[in-house]
């Protein structure tokens, strides 16, 4: 049984003593970070690439943290993350610097400031701190599955009801659009990893899949990969079409509405 417990005014828990309660440590825009460069295979099943001369910006952000979870609001792609010690670098492919990210993490004593309640547990640890915005999920969504391109050998677009985007040169982006309403963040915990072609003839390139908030939409996204390696590809597939896309499981993200959050935090 908790002994403490808190309620918005639509009855709607906030916290529970029982569980492990997040809050909000950082939030603001992404910035640029870096570029990476795409790479050619030279010859069908070798190892031999060489640099394009073609690059793609990484845009994200840096947080210092214990458990993170990340929202983000607007179109960004994650790539990787990469950790030393207690620090995180995400970093995301589509970005832009107009792309905003919202961190959570375990509540802790955040010192002194404005907080107006702090609990601790037997031991001394701070459970719940005010200083720290509470994060209120208000529901998750599940990716669909993919669509068959009719008469194209493997070929798939990214999802069923879904739409697709070539932005010239070598970038191709299906996105599926979940409307949910408020200012919609997403935060997904895993995505998948596929191909998609380009080009006559064709070419093979990896891609990878993502989820963010655009407007009151969920989006789940899958889009070229940043710094992608292009394979020649003897197959007869149409161009512009994804492929080797992992279906035993099928991507969930959650969503929150950031519309009452700080922005720029912590």
């Amino acid at each position: 049984m908790g002994f403490f417990r808190t309620w918005d005014e639509t009855g709607k828990n906030l916290v529970d003593s029982d569980y492990v309660t997040f809050g909000l440590i950082k939030s603001g825009y992404m910035t640029y970070l870096t570029s990476v460069e795409q790479m050619q295979r030279r010859y069908q099943n070798n190892n031999d690439y060489y640099p394009t001369g073609v690059f793609d910006s990484i845009h994200g952000f840096s947080v210092t943290a214990e458990a993170p979870i990340v929202f983000v609001s607007g179109r960004a792609i994650l790539q990787q993350i990469i950790r030393t010690g207690n620090t995180f670098t995400y970093w995301y492919a589509h970005a832009s610097p107009s792309a905003r990210y919202y961190v959570f993490d375990p509540m802790r004593d955040m010192g002194p400031g404005s907080a107006k309640m702090r609990l601790w547990d037997d031991v001394g640890v701070c459970t719940l701190d005010t200083a720290m915005p509470f994060m209120d999920i208000e529901g998750s969504r599940t990716a669909t599955l993919p669509s068959k391109v009719n008469g194209v050998p493997d070929g798939w677009r990214g999802y069923v009801g879904g739409s697709t985007v070539n932005w010239g040169g070598r970038y191709l982006l299906d996105t599926l659009s979940i409307p949910v309403g408020g200012d919609c963040a997403v935060s997904n915990q895993w995505s998948r990893a596929m191909f998609h072609t380009a080009d006559t003839p064709t070419v093979q390139i990896s891609a990878k899949e993502g989820a963010y908030g655009e407007g009151g939409n969920l989006v789940f996204a899958m889009a070229t990969e940043a710094g992608c390696h292009i394979n020649p590809f003897h197959k007869a597939y149409f161009p512009w079409t994804f492929f080797d896309i992992p279906t035993a499981r099928l991507p969930s993200a959650s969503y929150i509405d950031a519309s009452t959050l700080p922005l720029p935090f912590g």
